[in-house]
């Protein structure tokens, strides 16, 4: 009937609200602590980035199926990253743009790449290193979302 349908509707329409405002909040609930581990790499050095090991350690904390692409900064001491990451979201006079705050200064950073081998097994290889500037959002004055 008419009316058993438009319930129905009604009903996967507050349903899929839900869903959403779900998935929202936990876009928006990362913190400083999953930032690092998504983001920072600790090690002494670049040449010391395993992707597939650290990968598997941010796929199994955040349940993702797989990612394309994940980006590791690394400017050894780790004290010093972690400083600096940190300055990027307090320093006032770092330009603002969409949320996005954009660093002054450059960081070593290693992509770690996804590459489907359907002989063996998913594998993540380690991109370049490369100085860049990086973009971070920040929420109470600390990163919690790497823009690039």
């Amino acid at each position: 009937s008419f009316q058993g349908k438009t319930a129905l509707l009604l009903l996967l329409l507050v349903f899929l609200t839900l869903v959403l405002v779900l998935v929202l909040t936990e876009v928006r609930s990362q913190n400083f602590e999953d930032f690092k581990l998504k983001h920072i790499f600790d090690g002494e050095s670049p040449d010391h980035l395993d992707c597939n090991t650290r990968m598997r350690l941010v796929i199994g904390k955040f349940s993702y199926v797989n990612r394309d692409r994940n980006t590791f900064i690394t400017n050894p001491p780790r004290s010093t990253v972690l400083t600096d990451v940190k300055n990027i979201c307090m320093n006032g006079a770092l330009k603002k743009d969409n949320g996005q705050y954009t660093s002054t200064k450059a960081f070593l950073i290693v992509d770690c790449i996804l590459e489907v081998n359907l002989q063996t097994q998913t594998v993540y290889q380690n991109g370049t290193p490369q100085m860049k500037s990086i973009k971070v959002g920040c929420e109470n004055g600390f990163p919690v979302h790497f823009h690039g």
